[in-house]
């Protein structure tokens, strides 16, 4: 093998010449030993996955000079050479010959190769007898080495040479074979880091041993008589061992052999192991530039069998490095190793500090889950209450490493992951291996279609350039990698993508964002061969091949196949990845935990483990519809296509072409999805699912277009409105808390007034214990003292109506007394300690800011029609986002999940989810669609901002604000290309680039929305969509009862063969009219004629000239023939024109319409144009779910799809509402009063419910991972949705919690990554998920708890769960508080102006 360049030296160093012989070269040749070269030992590609075998190295640069007592080559070479017996030539020499440099014309003998033929000749070995002692050699090599790996590990050599030394009567320690072992592997320096020996070190070592001991001959016979009576004691182990090299899959790590070498404890083996490590670094130290260079003279270099002059040369060269090395002349290469050093010294210190995080974070949730157990025996209150105080403990410092991690890595993104693969399939029973993949191209990338803060809009460059690279790296040998790039949350917050490329497997996106360490699980999903093909340029042929596994069939068009943009001929072989789910656990009912030990249940268990692996390879399952609706979306099926030459080169089709995928479904699945679906492409630039229009049909039955975005948006709409009229899920249990609250109150203060009846009525009169003069007073103080920040302070009455013990504790008095002004500083001094009270200030100036009046409108610097635009909220961020934090932090701290059932306090929710539920719930209240037509924003979109921005609640609500902004833009303009033509209409991809060239280019007198709309009604593909909705319309009103659809090839063959037609007409008509119009002039010119020669006869004849009057009448009489036949064929054109022009206004009208009337008759079946009905026409012609186990090939999909990229039948998500509420309280009315009651409505006026709120369209999944014995940490969980492909995935924080969302109403399983590399994903379920309305709470999940293979449980059904936030007022019912407690006819109009007109202060 030739040497590696060193990067690290530049090269050019003169080398020595060290030939002292004036041969020439061929002489030398002839004289040289001629032996077969060493075979490599390179495992052939059964897979196709790059894979690292111990390579069979050179020698290693060890000089005569450097040469220790440990057996160096050269000492032992010239030790071995006696007067008697000619130098034998080394086995290094036998083996590494084919690893010289080769000769080349120009060039000569490699260096190697002379140093070779230098030893060679000096040695004068015989030839055959050296052929025949390196087979020896191997066949001994072979029989040491068991795994046939290519190299001996300490295990194997151990075994064989304690057979060895078994056979001489004597039994060996073990310590002892380690210690020939190190010996054997020290003088060629191979593998340091645990690689074995290969074959040349083994043989020299072999050498060393046996040459005093016989000749050459002898120690031929003597090698193969080992092998054979080493082989004879084990001949099936042996013969397995070989079998199995050959034969095992190359998703295989190394770790297991380094692993092994490391199981051995001697400390003397150990000891001598860091000495002879030591050693070699102290002697290569300063020749460790030059080993790989072009003047180092070495070992490496070929160099065997040194004479004397050799020798003294390589150490004066040697000599001379070191002295250079340690010169300040070399001052840049030091600097770069220092720092090399430095950044492997940061990575080490880095990951053990992960580490130790880790541990931290383990050992607490072991104290949990022990106090917990604790928790649940205690009987005593003093017991529980110390439990209680464990459990804070502990619960505190987990909070506080999430934090410290959070600041650890802010600002900045960190990944750090491992890609494997499954290998070979194991044992049935077994989990799965997963192994990791070397040389994977991992991208990591921002995403551009982002509105920020700053003003940046979306969409705002091309295609080509939406996607930056942030940072790339390729996987290691054991698969693992590290990214890192700067993030500014507060800058923008964009999203990243992460893409994972290797060329035998399908593409892998992650949407990630925010900041902070990220240790994602990452299985590559192998692509399969599926077919081979011969491409012929031109040709029409269609190639159909088979998926074996999944039965899908794909219909190749040889003749589009692409190189470089050019047509491509000869071999093409298709790879695919089909991914569908797998549904022998939803047709199966398991009432227990149970262990299946038959063959079929753990068949079955593999299969369903593969199934979700294979799910877990696609993208994140968040899809984009026509209309720019951001939902969840349920993958029934997916595949991912890619074309390939001969050598491995990726290929594509034209653009006008694609691959015809027929693939089958189970059913069951789609059952119960219950909406109709559509065919979806992954956009890697924008890193989501969007929707298409392209065709999908089902059981080979055309399914009609998805909903068109009006349609999409009007659902949508009355979707967000029922769910504002639905109650909440907790207003039965609020109402009660209120009520409760108030009666006390009611009850304080009547005793309070039967405290004071003894005092003068007089005194009593200004006295007011409702809170409300209190408020005023304490109000205006607290204004007096902080200015402008109580500006807007209106805190609700019922904060200062308290009652409480004076302070003789004899009696009663007010919470808070103004009267005098020590009183009076008190309570102002309370109230701004109060952040229930100072938070109405932030709330209620975010409301001014953000719902502005024309006056501040003004001051904000917005014209008329400006407010709710994308200029509003880039305008107001700088002002409103320091209340919209204070707001947010007090939503956040007073926030509690309870159970819904019992109202039990839930620990176990994270933050994430607390602040997801109070950024929905301030979108409800400011953010809302202000133009019809267009949708308000999703809980996923909402997360998806919330991730990006760091968590950051007021940054995101403004970033929700600027995507409805531009939702509200997109409806406008849809809205004006409607009044073009109402048959028009365009996508959310569409709309977005005319918006934003609208907004880089406005016309003068139009607006964006008009500018938009002239641009969308000259695309020639929005015209084409409007041609075939008239064109279907045109057919289904010529029905006289209800019949077939027309499939868009039909449609558009009808309207390409209308439009040759009407091409047709029009020249026709044009060809009549102008022979009709050549003909009149023939028959005017004709008539002309005979009027004349008539007018000249009558002059002959007046003259009485006969002859001439005779011609005249001749030309008179045919100028008359020739003028009737023009006038005929006149007549003639003109009658075809009239046809012509007739058929060509009929072509125009209904002619293609009734020509496709025609054709789709032939079917006499009636289908429905309307999407959800045309489905539940096919579902009905399945057979129902009970009789379909075991037949899951009665539902197929067929569609086109393309290369290099994710293909899905999948659709969105729809809300579903909770039943009925899962409280076992009985509900109180929808108002919070009971029954009329007024004193709860003085002191809780009534909330006004958001018109449009944030759409549900998901059920939010919370819960903690807690490891009590190994010590495991969880880094992802992925929740997988069962009878579906979706997956969605989120990161488990340092204290266990997590969130993630899953389709309401379905069952899903969790699977948990662990830190643990060797470990299978745990799986956990499956749950029944909660309503849309509900969050479903799985609990503390342990490991023990985790589902094994061929363990099936029946389905949890996890605690329905809410989120509970503080109440939030509103202004005008804190303008319309009053005294309810003084005589009727005091007015309280005068005090209250302090609160309504709070600019005066």
């Amino acid at each position: 093998m030739a040497p590696q360049e060193n990067p690290g030296r530049p090269q050019g160093v003169p080398a020595l010449n060290l030939r002292r012989s004036t041969e020439s070269a061929e002489e030398r040749t002839d004289r040289t030993c001629r032996l077969p070269p060493f075979p490599a030992r390179t495992l052939k590609a059964t897979t196709g996955w790059a894979v690292n075998p111990s390579p069979v190295t050179s020698p290693s640069p060890r000089s005569a000079g450097t040469s220790s007592a440990r057996g160096g080559w050269i000492g032992a070479a010239w030790k071995r050479t006696s007067p008697e017996t000619p130098p034998l030539t080394s086995a290094r020499q036998i083996a590494c010959s084919d690893y010289s440099r080769p000769s080349s014309p120009a060039t000569g003998p490699g260096k190697g190769q002379q140093a070779w033929g230098v030893a060679a000749t000096r040695g004068g070995a015989s030839a055959c007898a050296e052929k025949e002692m390196a087979g020896a050699l191997e066949t001994l090599f072979q029989t040491y080495d068991l795994d046939g790996s290519g190299s001996i590990d300490l295990d194997e050599f151990v075994a064989t040479q304690g057979e060895v030394v078994a056979e001489d009567g004597r039994q060996a320690d073990t310590s002892e074979l380690v210690a020939q072992y190190l010996q054997a592997r020290a003088p060629g320096e191979v593998g340091l880091q645990g690689g074995g020996l290969d074959f040349p070190t083994f043989a020299d070592w072999q050498l060393r041993q046996r040459y005093a001991r016989a000749s050459k001959e002898e120690l031929a016979q003597d090698c193969y008589r080992l092998g054979e009576r080493l082989s004879a004691k084990r001949p099936q182990s042996g013969q397995t061992a070989r079998s199995g090299a050959l034969s095992r899959p190359l998703l295989s790590s190394r770790a297991s052999t380094r692993a092994s070498a490391r199981n051995w404890p001697p400390e003397v083996a150990i000891a001598a192991e860091r000495e002879a490590a030591e050693q070699r670094a102290q002697l290569n130290a300063p020749k460790r530039r030059f080993e790989n260079g072009g003047g180092m003279t070495s070992t490496r270099k070929g160099f065997v069998s040194k004479p004397k002059e050799a020798a003294r040369d390589i150490r004066a060269f040697e000599k001379q490095q070191r002295t250079k090395d340690s010169s300040s002349d070399d001052e840049e290469y030091m600097r770069k190793q220092k720092h090399i050093a430095r950044q492997r010294e940061k990575e080490t210190m880095e990951v053990n500090s992960i580490a130790q995080m880790d541990t931290r974070s383990a050992q607490l949730s072991r104290q949990l889950l022990e106090n917990l157990h604790e928790r649940r025996q205690a009987l005593i209150p003093s017991e529980l209450e110390a439990c209680r105080k464990k459990d804070e403990e502990a619960r505190g410092q987990l909070h506080e490493l999430v934090d410290e991690l959070s600041l650890r890595y802010k600002r900045l993104m960190v990944l750090r992951g491992r890609v494997t693969a499954r290998a070979d399939p194991e044992p049935l029973g077994t989990p799965a291996k997963l192994v990791g993949v070397e040389r994977v191209e991992v991208d990591l990338k921002e995403l551009s279609a982002w509105p920020t803060a700053a003003g940046e809009t979306c969409v705002s460059q091309s295609r080509s350039a939406a996607v930056a690279s942030a940072a790339s790296t390729r996987s290691s040998k054991d698969g693992s990698f590290k990214l890192s790039m700067d993030v500014k949350p507060e800058a923008g917050g964009k999203p990243l993508s992460l893409a994972l490329h290797h060329r035998l497997a399908a593409d892998l996106f992650r949407r990630l964002g925010g900041q902070g360490l990220r240790r994602p699980g990452l299985e590559l999903l192998p692509l399969s061969q599926v077919g081979e093909v011969e491409a012929v340029p031109g040709s029409a042929h269609v190639a159909v091949f088979e998926d074996a596994k999944s039965g899908a069939r794909f219909f190749l068009p040889i003749g589009k196949v692409l190189q470089d943009g050019e047509s491509f001929s000869g071999e093409v072989k298709l790879l695919a990845a089909v991914v569908v789910p797998e549904y022998g656990t939803l047709s199966r009912t398991v009432f227990k935990l149970k262990k299946r030990e038959s063959e079929q249940d753990l068949l079955q268990a593999a299969t369903s483990s593969r199934a979700a692996a294979a799910a877990g390879a696609l993208p994140e399952c968040m899809g984009r519809t026509l209309g720019g609706q951001q939902v969840p979306v349920s993958v029934a099926a997916a595949v991912f296509l890619r074309l390939t030459d001969a050598t491995g080169t990726e290929l594509a089709l034209s653009q006008d072409a694609g691959i015809m995928v027929e693939l089958w479904c189970h059913s069951l699945g789609m059952r119960r999805m219950r909406r109709p679906p559509s065919l979806w492409r992954f956009d890697s630039c924008l890193g989501e699912w969007t929707q298409t229009l392209q065709p999908l049909s089902a059981n080979r039955r055309e399914l009609p277009p998805p909903k068109l975005p009006q349609e999409e948006a009007a659902q949508v709409l009355e979707w967000s409105a029922t769910q504002a009229k639905r109650p909440a899920l907790d207003e039965g249990r609020r109402a009660q808390e209120q009520r409760e609250e108030v009666v006390k109150l009611k009850a304080a203060q009547e005793a309070l007034r039967l405290q004071l009846k003894g005092q003068p009525e007089e005194s009593l009169a200004d006295l007011c214990i409702c809170g409300f003069d209190a408020r005023e007073a304490i109000v205006r103080r607290v204004r007096q003292e902080i200015g402008l920040q109580a500006r807007y302070l209106r805190p609700p009455k019922r904060l200062f109506a308290g009652v409480e013990p004076d302070d003789e504790g004899h009696g009663l008095r007010c919470s808070f007394l103004y009267n005098t002004l020590f009183d009076l500083e008190q309570g102002a001094a309370r109230a701004a300690a109060d952040p229930e009270v100072m938070v109405t200030h932030h709330l209620f100036a975010a409301h001014e800011l953000l719902e502005p009046s024309q006056a501040i409108a003004k001051d904000l610097g917005l014209g008329e029609g400006a407010t709710f635009t994308q200029k509003h909220y880039e305008l107001a961020a700088r002002r409103v986002v320091p209340h919209l934090q204070q707001v947010a932090a007090y939503l956040v701290a007073g926030a509690r999940a309870e159970d819904l059932a019992t109202g039990t306090h839930l620990k176990d929710v994270g933050e994430t989810a607390v602040r997801l539920h109070a950024l929905e719930s301030l979108v409800s209240r400011w953010i809302r669609p202000r133009c019809s037509g267009s949708p308000p924003s999703t809980t996923q979109e909402l997360w998806e901002i919330l991730t990006a921005r760091g968590n950051d609640i007021a940054a995101s609500l403004l970033v929700a604000g600027l995507y409805q902004a531009r939702r509200d833009q997109l409806a406008q303009t849809r809205k004006a290309l409607g009044r073009r033509d109402p048959l028009l209409w365009a996508s959310y991809h569409e709309v977005v680039p005319a918006v934003e060239g609208a907004q880089s280019r406005p016309q003068r007198g139009q607006s964006i929305a008009e500018t938009a709309a002239a641009q969308l009604a000259q695309d020639a593909s929005i015209k084409e969509r409007a041609q075939v909705s008239l064109m279907r319309q045109m057919v289904r009103s010529k029905m006289s009862k209800p019949g077939p659809r027309p499939t868009m090839a039909q449609v558009k063959a009808v309207l390409q063969g209308a439009a040759e037609h009407k091409w047709q007409l029009e020249v026709r008509l044009q060809q009549a009219r102008s022979a009709g119009r050549a003909a009149q002039r023939e028959a005017e010119q004709a008539a002309g004629e005979q009027l004349a020669a008539e007018k000249a006869m009558a002059q002959a004849r007046q003259r009485a000239d006969p002859t001439e009057q005779l011609s005249q009448g001749k030309a008179a009489k045919a100028a008359a023939a020739r003028a009737d036949v023009a006038k005929a064929e006149a007549s003639h054109f003109a009658e075809e024109s009239r046809t012509l022009a007739e058929a060509l206004v009929a072509e125009n009208k209904d002619g293609p319409a009734q020509r496709l009337l025609e054709e789709i008759q032939v079917s006499s079946v009636p289908e429905s144009d309307n999407v959800d009905e045309a489905w539940e026409q096919v579902l009905a012609q399945l057979p129902v779910p009970a009789q379909e186990h075991g037949m899951p090939d009665i539902l197929s999909f067929s569609f086109q799809a393309h290369t290099e990229e994710w293909n899905a039948v999948a659709l969105a998500e729809a809300p579903q509402p909770a039943a009925s509420c899962s409280s076992k309280e009985a509900l109180p009315p929808t108002e919070p009063g009971y029954d009329g009651d007024d004193d709860v409505l003085e002191y809780f006026a009534p909330q006004k419910r958001p018109a449009l709120p944030v759409l549900k369209v998901s059920s939010l999944v919370a819960g903690a991972f807690r490891d009590g014995a190994a010590g495991q940490v969880a880094t992802e969980v992925a929740c997988n949705s069962l009878g579906s492909c979706s997956v969605s995935r989120s990161e488990v924080l340092a204290d266990g919690t997590f969130c993630l969302f899953a389709a309401p109403g379905v069952l899903f399983e969790l699977w948990f990554t662990l830190t643990a590399r060797s470990s299978e994903p745990l799986r956990f379920g499956p749950f029944m998920a909660k309503s849309s309305d509900e969050v479903t709470y799985v609990g503390v999940l342990e490991p023990k708890l985790a589902t094994k293979a061929g363990q099936w449980r029946k389905t949890v059904n996890a605690t329905a769960a809410l989120i509970r936030l503080p109440r939030l007022e509103d202004p005008a019912a804190m303008d319309a508080e009053c005294c309810t407690c003084k005589k009727a006819g005091d007015s309280s109009e005068e005090q209250s102006k302090v609160l309504s007109s709070p600019g005066d202060d």
